[in-house]
């Protein structure tokens, strides 16, 4: 039988769970010790198996991953992406701060929002008031 065999058939998700913290694991520590231009090269081959085994979608970790909350914020990935880099060069790590990782979060994911409804905002106007384009 074949992997893909094996991930068809039904089961529990207890078990399902177990290749994708394996695999997951696996490709955390390869990239840790591929760190520079190796894990520039394998980024791609190294992620093909835990995108495979989470896109069977039976386990714990899969389920948690497309919960509503987890859908939602990925919907903000690229704004998050765009504003993390530059809100942490100017609100730099400060370890004797037990709630920098939450506080930073916050500050993150409001910017995200902020620029998502500020573009949303934009976009509607531009819509509303721009006519026909493909007429011009």
């Amino acid at each position: 039988t074949t992997l893909n065999d094996v991930l068809q058939k039904r089961l529990s998700s207890a078990w399902a769970t177990l290749p994708e913290i394996l695999f997951t694991g696996v490709y955390l520590a390869a990239c840790y010790a591929l760190a520079g231009v190796a894990y520039r090269l394998f980024f791609v081959l190294l992620g093909l198996p835990v995108i495979y085994i989470f896109a069977g979608g039976r386990g714990y970790v899969s389920r948690l991953i497309s919960a509503k909350p987890a859908v939602w914020l990925a919907g903000y990935s690229l704004e998050i992406f765009m504003f993390h880099s530059f809100i942490l060069y100017h609100y730099p790590v400060n370890p004797a701060d037990g709630w920098y990782f939450v506080k930073f979060g916050a500050i993150v994911l409001a910017a995200a929002i902020g620029f998502r409804l500020f573009t949303d905002g934009i976009a509607a106007v531009w819509r509303r008031y721009s006519g026909d384009v493909a007429a011009l």
